[in-house]
């Protein structure tokens, strides 16, 4: 939480923080960035992995400073 918090710290009012990750979107995670930021959504991205030959999925966290 102080992390995200710190992060928020650096951005102006109407700011966004964006995380890549390579789990699935992860409710708790969800819900500690909407504690700290507004207008929180988690995306799954799709897209052809050449190291597998196949797709692979990543989550992008979006979320506004107050």
């Amino acid at each position: 939480l102080s992390g995200l918090r710190s992060a928020s710290s650096h951005l102006v009012s109407g700011g966004t923080f964006a995380l890549w990750s390579d789990d699935p979107p992860d409710e708790d995670f969800i819900a500690l960035l909407g504690t700290v930021f507004t207008d929180v959504e988690a995306t799954q991205v799709w897209f052809d992995n050449p190291l597998t030959r196949g797709k692979s999925a990543a989550t992008i966290y979006l979320g506004t400073r107050h």
